[in-house]
């Protein structure tokens, strides 16, 4: 407007002095390109308002609009957007590397096959081995489910009330642990193989009513396989003994004591508890040969406690002799049941007067020694000799001698199908 209105000026100066006409356009030239370059943006503005006034134009102005913006940021950001694709692209490897590994076919063939043909046969042998240990009062039944191609079983009530009651919301303790090892025997039907069992204390928590199944039924598995039991129930052990002296099961018992070399040594046969009279008197007389030692060069004291220790269990050797060898064993401490067949067995009518006297005596001389019995001042009498003790114990193992001899004598007959 400024260039206009000196152009518009030099024009009136012209007209009134009408000198210089020719060279009006080189002094005052005609400057349009301002106006030009005004006018193409206008018609530029007026383009991009008509575009705009149109919806679907003014959508594809700002999605180029948004391009251009995200090419700008991208541009930006160039380096962690290259690292996000290659974690992007591991990430689908791995997602197709697992998909690769999927189990559930195999699981589900899996399970076909268990319920095919190893459900069944379990389910037969748990009811088999419930119904051997006294166990089948519980009503339970084997279930099963499959996860990773494994099938795992375990055990639901049968017919109960409440469908939400688990097993060992029910049974008692002792009850748990008999399906427990019903279970584990039942596995063990299943294995082909005759692989050594392990069981420790399998009895801790049953009563009498799964004591003798479970001894009876771990005789008759030893008959095929190795059976190691590790139990401090002395009660458990007779039971063991006569289970496998039924089944005809080869027996080996071995204790653990304290010693100086440390705790948990080995050694063979029960401890004195679970001993049988013979051996009690092997070693009464093992034990012997120690107080003999002491009464040649040992300290009084020391020489007379262990004396005293060793007729008290002399006297438990008495003890069980009355159980084991003049009843036959038809009567045991702690055991449940009375044996009265035994009674037959070990012929009991040869028991005579002197048997009884002598277990008197026995009995006598033992308790006047061991430790807790105080002897009056005015007897004073030593402790007895090695050679003494040694008479004491010949006693019992005459008098077991004599016992056993006049059974075997006797002609009259026992149990049948067994020899003297």
């Amino acid at each position: 407007l400024h260039a206009v209105r000196s152009r518009a000026s030099a024009v009136l100066e012209l007209i009134r002095d009408d000198d210089r006409p020719d060279q009006f356009e080189a002094e005052h030239p005609r400057d349009i390109a301002p106006l030009s370059a005004e006018i193409a943006r206008l018609d530029e503005e007026i383009r991009l308002l008509d575009l705009a006034a149109n919806p679907e134009d003014a959508g594809a102005m700002r999605a180029r609009l948004a391009g251009l913006r995200a090419r700008s940021w991208a541009a930006q950001n160039r380096e962690a957007l290259l690292a996000e694709i290659d974690r992007l692209r591991l990430v689908e490897a791995y997602r197709l590397a697992i998909a690769s590994c999927d189990t559930r076919a195999i699981t589900h063939q899996n399970n076909e096959l268990t319920q095919r043909y190893m459900t069944a046969a379990l389910q037969e042998d748990v009811v088999r081995e419930l119904s051997g240990l006294n166990a089948d009062r519980v009503r339970v039944t084997l279930a099963w489910r499959g996860q990773r191609a494994v099938a795992l079983h375990h055990f639901e009530l049968r017919d109960a009330t409440d469908p939400t009651a688990r097993v060992d919301d029910v049974v008692s303790e002792g009850e748990f642990g008999a399906l427990a090892l019903a279970a584990f025997l039942a596995e063990v039907r299943q294995q082909a193989g005759h692989s050594t069992i392990v069981l420790d204390d399998p009895v801790s928590s049953l009563d009498h009513r799964f004591r003798s199944r479970v001894a009876a039924r771990l005789a008759e598995e030893a008959i095929h396989r190795p059976v190691i039991v590790f139990t401090h129930d002395l009660v458990f052990l007779h039971e063991l003994e006569g289970a496998a002296d039924r089944c005809e099961a080869a027996l080996q018992t071995r204790h653990l004591q304290v010693g100086g070399a440390g705790v948990g040594i080995p050694v063979d046969g029960p401890p004195w508890r679970g001993m049988s009279v013979e051996d009690r008197t092997r070693e009464l007389r093992h034990r012997l040969a120690g107080v003999r030692a002491l009464h040649a060069d040992g300290d009084p004291l020391i020489r007379e406690a262990a004396t005293r220790d060793w007729y008290g269990l002399l006297r438990e050797a008495w003890e069980r002799v009355v159980e084991d060898i003049l009843f036959g064993g038809a009567i045991l401490r702690y055991r449940h049941d009375v044996q009265t067949r035994r009674l037959v067995d070990k012929r009991i009518w040869v028991i005579e007067e002197a048997d009884i006297r002598g277990i008197d005596r026995g009995m006598t001389r033992s308790s006047a020694w061991l430790r807790g019995h105080d002897q009056p001042q005015a007897v004073n009498e030593p402790v007895p000799t090695p050679d003494e003790m040694g008479g004491d114990l010949a006693a019992l193992e005459r008098w077991v001698q004599d016992l056993n001899a006049r059974r075997r004598a006797d002609g009259r007959p026992g149990a049948p199908g067994q020899t003297q």
